[in-house]
């Protein structure tokens, strides 16, 4: 339900995001995204995704590739696919050996997705199916520290509650966790068919604010946001790429660029280790807080450690590099 084409363009009756989302309470946007789905069983689209449209295929597999990099996903990991809708990438995870719980508002699309899969089983689940699991929009009926990852593939920009979901993401993700989203971008409610979805099903279509999101997500633990530049076009002729080679960036590059992260952002929100002291990197911890450094050089504290458990701690400051967080 996002396109990117003619973001900003104006119409003659503009849908408010804002007042959309304020009009209704919870339950009756629940509602809503559930009837977005009636009488969608027979849809081919939603169950050939992401290789649905010759067009518009690119960008979702483009989208998805960065949004599995990122993800860094291993065999038998616990993941959830959150607003999972038919469950097409469910299916996807399934295959790449992850043991995967669907979660979604919409009873009619998890139906959708039981009946891709029963339709069209995957190739190999060495860890089973997806388990599905219903959500009241609020908190996933799932344990604390239960999950290694939590995808959110195109979905984010449809929540009207966003911290409080942030904040039942941190309570769900194992430390050194992380949360990887793919999502349209900051004028999102404004393209043609955010407006069209919003007008005719009521279908939140949010803009989504990076800066915001990650604020929101400080404030529910989170300690280091990731944030993957997209760019798939324009193309270079030879003589542009020998530019950029030699290290020289086109300003047409650039204005892609950026025009790019405009309209979509990948992002990928971690959850820290709980350090023990034999965890912990002095060296590294004394490096990227030189404030520190000079305190403990002054005997203000005894170590960054105890720097670390006085404040740092609390703070979520980094204590391991992100690639020894990873090598957990």
């Amino acid at each position: 339900m996002s396109d990117e084409a003619d973001e900003g363009k104006s119409t003659t009756d503009i849908v408010s995001v804002s007042a959309l989302i304020e009009r209704y309470s919870l339950e009756e946007h629940i509602a809503f995204a559930d009837a977005y789905f009636d009488g969608r069983e027979e849809h081919l689209y939603l169950y050939q995704k992401p290789f649905y449209h010759p067009a518009d295929s690119a960008a979702l597999v483009s989208n998805l590739g960065q949004l599995l990099e990122g993800a860094r996903l291993e065999a038998r990991m616990d993941v959830l696919d959150f607003a999972a809708g038919s469950c097409w990438l469910s299916k996807i995870l399934v295959e790449l050996g992850c043991r995967v719980t669907s979660s979604d508002v919409s009873a009619k699309a998890l139906a959708i997705g039981k009946s891709l899969l029963e339709r069209f089983p995957p190739i190999q689940a060495a860890c089973g199916l997806p388990a599905f699991l219903p959500y009241d929009g609020k908190r996933l009926d799932l344990a604390a520290a239960s999950m290694d990852r939590i995808i959110v593939n195109d979905s984010f920009h449809h929540v009207t509650n966003t911290a409080e979901v942030l904040q039942d993401f941190f309570r769900i993700l194992k430390p050194g966790g992380l949360v990887a989203m793919s999502e349209p971008g900051r004028f999102h409610s404004r393209s043609e068919a955010s407006q069209s979805e919003m007008r005719d099903f009521n279908v939140v279509e949010n803009d989504l604010v990076l800066e915001d999101i990650w604020a929101q997500a400080k404030e529910a633990g989170f300690w280091k946001i990731e944030i993957a530049p997209v760019l798939r076009r324009p193309y270079m002729n030879i003589d542009e790429y020998l530019e950029v080679i030699a290290g020289r960036v086109p300003a047409h590059l650039l204005v892609a660029l950026q025009q790019h992260c405009i309209n979509h952002s990948i992002f990928f929100l971690h959850k820290a280790i709980e350090l023990t002291r034999e965890d912990f990197d002095e060296a590294f911890y004394l490096s990227v807080n030189r404030d520190v450094a000079a305190a403990v050089e002054a005997g203000k504290f005894q170590s960054g450690w105890d720097h670390y458990e006085r404040y740092g701690r609390a703070k979520h400051r980094s204590a391991r590099s992100l690639r020894r967080n990873e090598g957990r």
